[in-house]
């Protein structure tokens, strides 16, 4: 399938849409071959956006305004893939005119496809002395809302220092503002930032020493430029560090990159075989309860059932604390398992603080495998950091001749004797 192939689309969806979506509208993307971008530059073909009365004061929007990109709906996203062709963005319009109505108005457009005399264009240099470096939260620095903002692109590197027992690392990240709200026009604000984070590791892969920086520029030309300079000095000397797809320590980079990594399972490296292996049982053991409770499959189950679930559980801990009105404590109990529908041998309507607790994991249980299970499109073989991440727990194989191990050891064998 090669719906978009060629196309580079950049997403500017509010928190209107799920996460879930999101997830779709990005997937059906990549596998059609096409790209997604983070960032409006003269190389995006779309712009999909979802609000169209925020349309107008977003700042994608504006751009793409500028370049002259259409800005279309998700639905564009989903009908091309369910014909398997390239659509008319025409039928899908946000904002803007379409290109029938530019011509209408004497304005011819030009196809993105037409063959024209290619320009040698020089690319952009951006020398990165001449950027100001501001320290991680400064608070004198510029403006940029660390809950507002997207990972446009991001880099790890690595150098080994073997004799002395250490390596080098840099994460480097290009983050996009998503404020709408943002004066553009104020000398005070930047819509992107290039934030590193560089320094030493210990052979626990633990942050010895680290130092976090910002570095601030208005638009999308120079925030590129300025990240492919500091990339190109990670690799040249005197860094001469290479790039990693693995993961080089733990706690790196901004809070958003580490959230990132969390949630899709991104960059990491593989597990030890054992440590896979324990996840993956622990995982079937996990799923085979809620099979065996639920009186549906768990792939057949909506996170919107789950919230409601929750929400009555919630009520049904205020009922529990205030001892009042038996029959409004058993029309909440038939109301939870509405919304997760259990099979007859689990269904209980004496209710308990314990019962309670135990509700209220499962349901935590059966978020954490619906959005593992999602963000891998239901393969039947997750990827195993993501189930990791998911138990919010760290597991480390350790060899049976480590001090830790003799330990760990004698724990359970005093726990079997009593």
């Amino acid at each position: 399938m090669a719906v978009f192939r060629g196309c580079i689309i950049a997403l500017d969806l509010t928190t209107s849409v799920s996460f879930k979506k999101k997830t779709e509208i990005k997937r059906k993307i990549i596998e059609n071959q096409g790209v997604v971008s983070y960032i409006v530059t003269k190389k995006c073909t779309h712009v999909v956006a979802s609000d169209p009365e925020k349309a107008d004061v977003s700042y994608k929007c504006r751009m793409a305004a500028k370049y002259g990109l259409p800005v279309i709906s998700p639905d564009f996203i989903h009908d091309s893939v369910e014909k398997q062709k390239l659509l008319n963005t025409d039928d899908y319009i946000l904002v803007g005119k379409t290109k029938a109505e530019e011509f209408g108005c004497g304005k011819v457009v030009a196809s993105k496809y037409q063959k024209k005399e290619k320009k040698k264009k020089a690319s952009l240099f951006l020398n990165t002395k001449s950027v100001k470096v501001w320290p991680h939260g400064d608070k004198n620095a510029p403006l940029f809302d660390e809950n507002k903002f997207e990972i446009a692109k991001y880099s790890m590197f690595k150098k080994n220092h073997q004799k002395a027992g250490k390596s080098d690392f840099c994460v480097l990240e290009l983050h996009a503002t998503t404020d709408d709200k943002l004066d553009l026009n104020s000398a005070d604000v930047f819509s992107f930032r290039i934030f590193s984070h560089h320094g030493n590791l210990n052979e626990n892969k633990e942050c010895i020493h680290g130092t976090k920086e910002c570095r601030f520029v208005r638009n999308s030309d120079e925030a590129l430029a300025l990240y492919a300079q500091l990339y190109k000095e990670q690799l040249e000397y005197p860094s001469e560090k290479t790039v990693t797809h693995e993961l080089v320590g733990r706690n790196l980079g901004s809070d958003r990159f580490q959230q990132m990594q969390a949630k899709f399972g991104l960059e990491f490296g593989r597990l030890d075989s054992e440590v896979a292996e324990l996840v993956e049982h622990i995982w079937r053991e996990a799923a085979g309860e809620i099979e065996d409770l639920l009186s549906l499959p768990i792939n057949k189950v909506k996170i919107d059932q789950v919230e409601k679930a929750e929400a009555v559980l919630v009520q049904i801990k205020e009922q529990l604390a205030s001892n009042k009105d038996d029959s409004a404590m058993t029309s909440l109990v038939e109301e939870f398992y509405i919304h997760l529908p259990h099979n007859p041998q689990y269904i209980i309507n004496d209710v308990s603080k314990s019962w309670l607790a135990k509700q209220q994991d499962i349901c935590q249980l059966i978020r954490d495998m619906l959005s593992v299970s999602e963000t891998t499109n239901w393969f039947s073989r997750s990827n195993a950091e993501s189930k990791l991440r998911a138990l919010r727990c760290h597991i480390e194989h350790i060899k049976t001749d480590d001090s830790d191990f003799r330990i760990v050891s004698e724990i359970i064998a005093k726990s079997k004797q009593r």
